[in-house]
């Protein structure tokens, strides 16, 4: 899906994340950037189990693509400033 371009680049993170932490569906839709600690390597999810984050997960949350001014790991199409 990835090299056809049939599924967003975000959907590929999102489904590369849940294989590689073990998090919950709605734990990498709501994953902001802001609870992405890289120097311990986990993300600091409220309410939500402890996640380590190994060096694959590392390694793909910094090649991710970050929209900018968007406080959302996983995006839509298009960023539009709603929060």
């Amino acid at each position: 899906m990835e090299f056809k371009g049939v599924e967003l680049p975000s959907a590929i993170v999102a489904g590369r994340l849940l294989i590689l932490t073990g998090c919950r569906l709605n734990e990498i839709m709501t994953l902001k950037w802001a609870y992405v600690d890289f120097t311990d390597k986990v993300p600091r999810i409220p309410d939500s189990k402890a996640v380590h984050l190994g060096q694959p997960a590392v390694e793909l949350l910094k090649v991710a693509g970050r929209i900018e001014d968007s406080p959302w790991v996983v995006t839509g199409a298009l960023w539009k400033g709603i929060a």
